[in-house]
């Protein structure tokens, strides 16, 4: 009889009759702990990449935590926040300050870059119509602007440099240079 009890429904050898041993209920428990501090730190780093992207959620932050602590009082841990959240605002915001103006100096070099090209470009351009009109016995204004006339054509022929091509078949117009600064 004694045995027929243990067999029967008293004895059985489920989980709900284990008592836990206590290593595993700290196991367990430690598990929990790291969970949820996994869930906490999985949330901080979201909003802390909303804030990358737009600072302003910092702002947001703050006047919610102000609000909580008018609500509630202030605690260590609010106002600790509310303090990592204006620092990381300010850093962002200077951050963005710089870059701004580091982008406008660029552009200010480039646009200085160009007209240098620009400039060399046109003293070029000059050069070769004083050669050419050196080369003619005319004034380079005379093939910078199209004007003149050949000499021996007659009346009414068009000037060496009114069309594309210059003194026998020379381009009296030369390409700019390269204004994008590296190779296509």
């Amino acid at each position: 009889e004694l045995e027929g009890e243990r067999k029967g429904e008293g004895a059985r050898m489920g989980k709900e009759s284990k008592a836990a041993h206590p290593t595993d209920v700290h196991r367990k428990e430690q598990r929990k702990k790291e969970l949820k501090r996994n869930k906490w730190n999985r949330q901080e780093h979201k909003v802390l990449e909303d804030i990358k992207k737009d600072p302003e959620v910092a702002l947001k932050i703050i006047k919610e935590i102000d609000a909580k602590e008018r609500a509630h009082g202030p605690t260590e841990r609010s106002t600790q926040r509310k303090a990592e959240m204006q620092k990381l605002y300010d850093t962002l915001k200077k951050k963005e300050r710089r870059e701004k103006e580091e982008a406008e100096r660029k552009e200010k070099a480039e646009q200085a870059r160009m007209a240098k090209e620009k400039e060399s470009y046109q003293k070029e351009q000059e050069a070769i119509a004083q050669a050419q009109a050196e080369a003619m016995g005319g004034s380079a204004d005379m093939y910078m602007q199209g004007g003149g006339q050949q000499g021996g054509m007659g009346g009414g022929a068009p000037a060496m440099g009114a069309g594309p091509m210059g003194m026998q078949g020379v381009p009296v117009n030369i390409p700019p240079p390269n204004m994008h600064g590296g190779a296509m």
